[in-house]
């Protein structure tokens, strides 16, 4: 009977996908070591950054791109589906750089 344990080791993984998992898997171990030294706080920072940017780029609120009438226009209080896709885009292109590039973090407690 073949043993298990060398056929796992003798699988080669290459190089730099493996460092790439080694340090995926480094950064997961530390968030959960420091949730688990710190388990009463919160990180509210995805939640409030959320929802400001959502209040922020609401299409025809501040800012509406492409506008009904021109490209851009300011204040409208009206919107269409090519605005909708183009701030669903901006919103999520300025979140996940701000909270996953730059690491904003928010903590409570």
């Amino acid at each position: 009977m073949p043993n298990p344990s060398k056929e796992i080791s003798s699988i080669s993984v290459p190089k730099p996908r493996r460092e790439f998992l080694s340090a995926f898997l480094q950064l997961i171990l530390k968030e959960e070591v420091f949730e688990r030294q710190n388990p009463t706080m919160a990180d509210w920072a995805p939640i409030l950054l959320g929802f400001v940017l959502f209040i922020l780029l609401s299409p025809g609120l501040l800012f509406q791109v492409p506008g009904n009438a021109r490209n851009l226009e300011f204040s409208s209080f009206t919107t269409n589906g090519k605005a909708i896709v183009v701030h669903t885009l901006i919103f999520f292109v300025v979140f996940t750089i701000l909270i996953l590039a730059l690491g904003i973090r928010i903590y409570t407690g």
